[in-house]
């Protein structure tokens, strides 16, 4: 499924392309309640309680942050217009809320991110 849905998406890129504009929709001419409707029976049937497209984008982005990947990339991928508006939604998603080593830091100990910073004593 993840190829078909690959290469469906690089025909629409090459099409717009072609005429001279950008991808909006990953299945234009599809409607929102036909979406919602697929997506409450594909819930039922896996015995889950019904979600919205708009609940799998949250889902979406809070996975992402989870796994510590940049809120920039994770803004990028919502399409929101501001790194602030991501953060201001989704921040509390972010592990450790950027205090990775709080404790060693405020200790004074030096906290490398890589074995190449490390000090040589």
């Amino acid at each position: 499924m993840t190829k078909r849905l690959a290469a469906h998406v690089t025909v629409m890129r090459k099409e717009a392309l072609e005429k001279g504009g950008h991808v909006d929709f990953l299945f234009p001419g599809i409607q929102q309640n036909a979406v919602r409707l697929v997506l409450k029976r594909a819930c039922y049937a896996a015995r889950l309680r019904a979600r919205s497209p708009h609940d799998l984008r949250h889902t979406y982005a809070t996975l992402l942050l989870m796994t510590h990947f940049s809120p920039v990339y994770v803004q990028k991928q919502l399409g929101h217009h501001s790194i602030t508006m991501t953060c201001d939604v989704y921040g509390h998603w972010i592990p450790g809320e950027g205090k990775k080593n709080l404790e060693e830091t405020l200790a004074g100990q030096l906290v490398s991110r890589s074995p190449a910073l490390d000090l040589v004593e």
